[in-house]
Parts: structure tokens; C-alpha cells; sequence
């Protein structure tokens, strides 16, 4: 079908011919694409419209007039017009994996760009033995993540360090003291225990 369409007057070339502009803008950016010149009354079809620029996380979506509404088939050039590539986002997949037991906590299917804060990522698990040390994506630890690409956030874990301490059971003194992580074996190799000293009985 076509529309008639604009916002402006046309002018007059030398000709007397009434001469209209059709510009072609990103609704994106609002950076001019290119502009047409047309006699009053010209049928532009789509496929003579300019190709509309690639944009990264979006894809191309149609040609819109000013008020939002579709280009469809072509215009019929009535006045100055204005026509506004229009996009859609790309869709990714965010997946919230822990790291300790390989589960998917959750997977968010969202548009490019999008904005995720901290509070609004799942719960981590709590793991005996191990400490929550932070959401891992794209490289950092996240407060927040921008969606740009389908992604992996990690909730990593570090090993609860205890300490063992070695005590004379005769006097109660302090023999050694070792720091071990949890779930690693103490190794005897790791520990230097003088023999305890006693008192020679009388």
C-alpha cells in the first residue's frame, strides 16, 4: 500500500515542479541515513529506500513514519517526509550456574542491553565448608551485569580455611597451630610437634 505522508510544505523548483525531500534517519541514533529529492506525488518504494546501517545487539526491524506507524510497500510523496529505520533488540541468554555443584540456579532469556543488578540475581548456595566469594561474568566479578551477549554468570566459592591447633595435654600449651582448608587432609609431613616435655617423676 502506500501512504501520504509529511510535515512539511514542498518548494517549487525552477520548472514550477513542486520538489519534496524524503530524509532518512536511524531510530536508534537519530543520525541522518541520507535524503531523496521527488516531484509531488512520487511512488518510493521500500526497495528504494537506502539500506538501513547495521547496529550492534539489534536487528533491522522496518521503516517507520515520524508517529511510529509502518512503511508499507512504498510512500507517496505529498510533502518534506521524514521515515525512521526502526530496530529490535537481539534477545541473549543469561544463565546463572554455580560453580561448586554445576546446577543452573536460573536462565533468563533478555533483550541486548539489558541491565541486571545484584539484587535481582538468584540466590547462591550454601555450601558447607565454602565461602560465597561473588558473581563471576565477561571476565570481572558483577555487581551488576549488561546484558551484550548470551553469558555464563558463575557463583564461585573459596574453601573455608580452619585452624587446627595442637595442645600438651599435660600443661595445656599451645604446640602448634596450622591453618587447613576445608576438605583438605591434614598431612603430618605439615606438622612439627617437639616432644612434649615432662617432668621426670621423683
Amino acid at each position: 500500500g502506500s501512504g501520504l505522508v509529511g510535515s512539511e510544505m514542498c518548494i517549487r523548483d525552477r520548472n514550477s515542479n513542486e520538489v519534496c525531500t524524503v530524509s532518512f534517519y536511524s531510530g536508534l541514533t537519530g543520525e541522518l541515513i541520507g535524503t531523496r529529492t521527488a516531484e509531488y506525488g512520487t511512488e518510493i518504494p521500500l526497495s528504494e529506500f537506502p539500506k538501513a546501517p547495521d547496529a550492534v545487539g539489534y536487528n533491522f526491524a522496518e521503516w517507520q513514519y515520524a508517529d511510529g506507524s509502518a512503511v508499507s510497500g512504498s510512500i507517496n510523496v505529498t510533502e518534506n517526509t521524514s521515515c525512521y529505520a526502526a530496530y529490535e533488540a537481539k534477545m541473549y541468554t543469561v544463565k546463572f550456574w554455580d560453580d561448586h555443584t554445576d546446577v543452573i540456579l536460573r536462565t533468563d532469556t533478555v533483550p541486548y542491553g539489558t541491565v541486571i543488578k545484584a539484587e535481582d540475581f538468584p540466590e547462591h548456595i550454601e555450601h558447607e565448608g565454602y565461602d560465597f566469594k561473588g558473581w563471576y561474568g565477561y571476565g570481572e566479578f558483577l555487581d551488576e551485569v549488561t546484558v551484550v551477549s548470551n553469558v555464563i554468570i558463575y557463583a564461585t566459592y573459596e574453601q573455608h580455611p580452619y585452624t587446627v591447633t595442637f595442645v600438651d595435654g599435660y600443661n595445656g600449651e599451645t604446640l602448634q597451630s596450622v591453618t587447613v582448608l576445608y576438605d583438605n587432609g591434614l598431612y603430618l609431613s605439615l606438622i612439627h610437634i617437639s616432644e612434649p616435655t615432662r617432668p621426670e617423676p621423683i
